[in-house]
């Protein structure tokens, strides 16, 4: 575990690196655990619109680069305003991504099982690992793909972190592309958004 002013030292060093490589430097946050002295710097950029964030915890002594991608939102996309209004009938922050989840649900398991492990499949290799938050039907309405840095070694460098950040987003687009090209609403002779089912043609 290193020291607080060690994690807060290379969150630093970090955030020079992320502009120098002419990444869009967006934020730094630091969390602090509730019951014990641990924090977490989170540090949030996009390289070419491509948002991620790196997470140094001063519990361990290793950092991730997390991609994440919203798959209820991406579906909820494919829906007019007055179809997301018919299926959200709650107040809620994001409707578009609650009608994603809503249409995520609706669907049984086994039309879009194959799709599931699919985007699992194209998210992850051998480097860069893969987690996802599910519907009550096990289809994921998120995911995330994630790749250790080790900010604290002599050898780490500018070019490392490049590296790893482009192999992060490198799984993490695979995934978003097969959600975008592989997962459609079917809409055929129903009037009604409730009778909604998602389909997969990949």
């Amino acid at each position: 575990m290193p020291p607080n002013e060690e994690v807060e030292n290379a969150a630093e060093n970090i955030c020079d690196m992320v502009t120098r490589l002419g990444f869009e430097f967006e934020d730094m946050v630091v969390s602090e655990g509730k019951e014990d002295k641990n924090k977490n710097y989170y540090i949030y950029a996009n390289k070419g619109g491509e948002k991620f964030y790196i997470i140094l915890p001063t519990a361990y002594d290793f950092g991730e680069i997390v991609y994440p991608f919203n798959i209820a939102m991406t579906i909820g996309s494919l829906l007019s305003d007055e179809e997301i209004n018919d299926l959200v009938s709650e107040e809620v922050e994001y409707p578009q991504e609650r009608a994603g989840e809503i249409l995520i649900e609706q669907t049984p398991i086994n039309r879009i099982l194959r799709a599931k492990f699919s985007i699992a499949a194209y998210s992850s290799t051998s480097l860069v690992s893969y987690s996802e938050n599910t519907a009550e039907n096990g289809f994921p309405t998120e995911y995330e793909c994630r790749r250790g840095i080790f900010p604290y070694t002599e050898g780490f460098s500018i070019r490392e972190l490049d590296d790893r950040i482009e192999s992060a987003i490198i799984a993490g687009k695979n995934g978003a592309r097969y959600v975008r090209n592989g997962l459609f609403i079917d809409k055929d002779n129903k009037q009604d958004p409730t009778e909604y089912r998602l389909f997969t043609a990949l």
